[in-house]
């Protein structure tokens, strides 16, 4: 019995081999893998916004302070 089953199974096999089958619903992993990682992208972006935005607003005011505190080079009248 088990010959006849293994012989069945080489038939099969042999008729198999080499041979590919391509699915119209199939997507390549690539396209599943990219659209994974940009969601985790957006969904890290969209949780760190107001952290990413209340950096910004520092690095703004801090560039302001900067360019706004130079001494200046008026000679002024003298007591």
């Amino acid at each position: 019995m088990w010959t006849r089953v293994c012989s069945a199974l080489e038939s099969i096999d042999a008729d198999l081999k080499g041979v590919t089958y391509d699915s119209p619903q199939a997507v390549p992993i690539g396209t599943v893998a990219c659209s994974v990682m940009c969601l985790v992208l957006a969904a890290v972006i969209l949780l760190d916004a107001g952290k990413l935005y209340d950096d910004f607003r520092m690095m703004r005011s801090n560039i302001r302070k900067l360019m706004g505190k130079k001494p200046s080079n008026r000679v002024g009248p003298s007591p």
